[in-house]
């Protein structure tokens, strides 16, 4: 039994003759008042309520003489003392064991038992086995989403029962919208979409050098982040995104940072003199460096103060000719 759990006998008096029961209940520190009812024929339904864990003498006398069989010992636990690791299941991997165990030290021998549903409402078949103190339980999850697991020992909720436990799967977390090519002093962005993933942290680190980059984000819908750093190097940025501590896939991502300006050269070939109405251009020289051609505008003056329409062409060698 359990402290608060009326416990109940029935005395059966109706061969004794007439005379009086008194009844006492001792625990190891405690006196619970037994309540006896009047079942007829003699016959009597005694109840307490233990209030600690320990053994309980209950001590049954007849016109003062002890009845045979009397002191009963009861051994009453304290159900508050089993308890289960739940923490260790609040976040699991979908198709992953779940370990986790219930601590039965110093409890009476007593079943266990155990269901899961998933969020489908589908049973999951759980493992049990006991190990000195403490009894060992696992159970894999088939599907993303949060399962409720029930934990009963001797037939009373294990505390914290029943228990959420919420299942994500890190390879659903995808990495899209994201630049390969960034430029010192200028916002580089991306974006995570956590959708099938389930319940989690999402954790997203850049990092240049050895040296962690800052970064923020925005929220632009459900499981949908915007990220955005600027970076001060002309060196890779690696951007590393990990869901509940797991690595997603295609992580880590490399971003090649320039310092555009410092790697142009201008190539002026014709432009330091041009005949009229005779096309004049000139070179960007890239260094071999990969360049997006929409970072690029040509402005050129006539003597009138007149812009003259220009275009820019990329060259195989990766510069860009402004004709």
């Amino acid at each position: 039994g359990g402290p608060q759990v009326p416990r109940a006998g029935q005395p059966d008096s109706s061969r004794a003759g007439p005379g009086s029961i008194t009844i006492e209940v001792n625990g190891p520190t405690s006196q619970p008042r037994p309540d006896s009812i009047d079942c007829g024929g003699n016959i009597y339904e005694v109840t307490f309520v233990p209030c600690e864990g320990g053994m309980h003498v209950i001590t049954i006398d007849f016109n003062g003489e002890k009845v045979p069989d009397s002191p009963i010992e009861v051994n009453v636990f304290d159900p508050s003392t089993i308890t289960a690791s739940w923490e260790n299941i609040r976040q699991i991997s979908v198709k992953r064991l779940g370990l986790f165990d219930l601590n039965v030290a110093g409890a009476p021998r007593a079943e266990t038992a155990i269901r899961i549903q998933d969020p489908m409402g589908k049973d999951l078949r759980a493992n049990a086995n006991k190990v000195k103190d403490r009894i060992d339980l696992q159970f894999q999850p088939e599907m993303v989403g949060p399962h409720i697991v029930d934990l009963t020992y001797a037939d009373m909720p294990v505390g914290g029962s029943p228990f959420t436990s919420h299942v994500y799967d890190a390879s659903q977390v995808r990495i899209v919208e994201v630049s390969r090519f960034g430029k010192v002093g200028e916002e580089c962005e991306f974006t995570v979409d956590t959708t099938g993933a389930g319940q989690g942290d999402l954790e997203v680190r850049v990092v240049c050098n050895g040296t962690l980059v800052p970064n923020r984000h925005v929220q632009l819908a459900d499981n949908l982040y915007r990220f955005m750093f600027i970076p001060s190097q002309t060196a890779n940025h690696a951007i590393d995104v990990a869901f509940n501590l797991e690595k997603v896939p295609g992580c880590p991502l490399m971003v090649r940072v320039v310092d555009i300006y410092s790697l142009l050269g201008v190539s002026a070939s014709s432009a330091l003199v041009g005949v009229a109405n005779c096309p004049v251009y000139a070179v960007v020289q890239t260094q071999g460096n990969q360049t997006n051609p929409g970072d690029f505008t040509a402005n050129i003056t006539a003597p009138t103060g007149e812009l003259v329409p220009a275009k820019i062409v990329q060259q195989p060698d990766l510069d860009y000719k402004v004709e």
